[in-house]
């Protein structure tokens, strides 16, 4: 079976579909009258998408069987209303689920919810927003359709007998790739629909900042440039080319960006001063999930290799008021043996906004010569990076 070949052609014959709409900060609404429907619901939950990453959760009140949701957007979101099932027999499709929903990719401007079938689900919005709802349902849809076709080939190609570790990274990595070339396609064919907004930062979420995969900034750039000058000014839009700036200056072969920041007993440190070791820059908080769940591998990588030129350099989001939470999360997760710095402006400090840190954990690899190997590395996809270099006997 050329697995290959099949998944190329998913991509390259997916329709593009899409319409010109300038996009103006100002008040999107939605209404709606549910008289018929199946039910009599007290309330409609609102999930709000925000461009770039991160959720809102709203909601509006249902009066009489009818609704009306207002809200203030300085770009196009996509937004799921919901109303929650009383059993799992009401939904909609007899699939099961807990809730009704219907997606709508907001703008601003004055909507209505047409009611069909007594359900959310297959109703529809009428108004300005109805096309790049459309549009953004079709493409979702049959990017979905195109991934179930991609995983029963990835099925069939593992029932065909024995698959190689090096064939199956390449069937797993060629469906993973159908997303970042759909997205791609699309910005490319429309890139005047504000839903290219939304396909823009999901290709960028993937090829620029997923770790299995090289930086492209270049290629994200290149989509950029083709979207009109009203989308190049939405806040999302404006922070991906920023981003994209760092994803240049942190591409493996690149020099580090130096700053200083105190450690744990207040004395200045700087980056520069690892030079000559394999460093793990580790961007974190006490008060993050994710990075705390990633700190036992941490520990023991780090107990692996310290011996041979592997340190950690440790900088925390956490704020000057949280400073007892900081050094308590040091001790009970067993991190004192290595270097850590304290950002106490966050987000908004001097390293954070050098590296361009929005979300931690974030990490980025460092060789002894001070230049960048690669970021973003997790779990396994660490372990082995470290294993290579030092397999290699490229330690300093």
């Amino acid at each position: 079976m050329n697995v290959k070949r099949i998944l190329v052609m998913l991509v390259c014959f997916l329709p593009m579909i899409g319409a010109a709409q300038q996009f103006k900060p100002g008040k999107f609404r939605l209404k709606g009258d549910l008289t018929g429907y199946k039910s009599r619901p007290a309330q409609i939950s609102v999930t709000i998408f925000k461009p770039g990453g991160g959720f809102i959760f709203d909601s509006t009140e249902i009066i009489n069987q009818k609704f009306v949701y207002e809200r203030e957007m300085d770009q196009p979101a996509v937004m799921v209303f919901a109303i929650r099932l009383k059993s799992l027999s009401e939904n909609a499709r007899g699939q099961g689920g807990a809730f009704d929903y219907l997606p709508v990719f907001a703008i601003p401007s004055d909507n209505t919810v047409k009611l069909k079938d007594s359900v959310l689900i297959t109703s529809s919005i009428v108004g300005p927003a109805a096309n790049p709802t459309a549009t953004y349902n079709r493409l979702t849809n049959m990017l979905d359709s195109c991934n179930r076709i991609a995983f029963r080939v990835l099925e069939a190609e593992k029932r065909s007998g024995t698959v190689s570790e090096d064939r199956s990274r390449f069937v797993n990595d060629s469906v993973g790739n159908i997303p970042d070339n759909y997205y791609r396609q699309f910005v490319e064919k429309n890139p005047a629909s504000p839903v290219a907004t939304y396909a823009l930062l999901q290709y960028a979420g993937r090829p620029v900042w997923t770790p299995r995969k090289n930086l492209q900034p270049d290629s994200v750039a290149s989509l950029l440039k083709l979207l009109p000058a009203d989308l190049k000014e939405l806040t999302a839009i404006k922070a991906l080319s920023e981003n994209l700036i760092v994803a240049r200056k942190t591409m493996k072969g690149n020099p580090v960006m130096d700053f200083t920041l105190p450690d744990t007993a207040g004395t200045l440190v700087s980056l520069s001063q690892f030079k000559g070791k394999y460093v793990l820059l580790d961007f974190w908080a006490s008060w993050c999930v994710p990075c705390r769940k990633e700190n036992p591998l941490i520990v023991k990588l780090y107990n692996k290799y310290k011996d041979k030129g592997f340190t950690v350099v440790s900088v925390s989001m956490d704020k000057a008021e949280a400073r007892n939470a900081w050094l308590e999360a040091i001790q009970k997760d067993g991190l004192a043996d290595w270097t850590h710095m304290c950002d106490v402006k966050g987000f908004a400090g001097e390293a954070a906004s050098m590296y361009y840190i929005k979300s931690i954990p974030t990490n980025f690899l460092i060789g002894p010569d001070g230049k960048f190997i690669n970021r973003n590395l997790y779990g396994e996809a660490l372990g082995k990076a470290l294993d290579k270099i030092f397999a290699a006997g490229t330690q300093p």
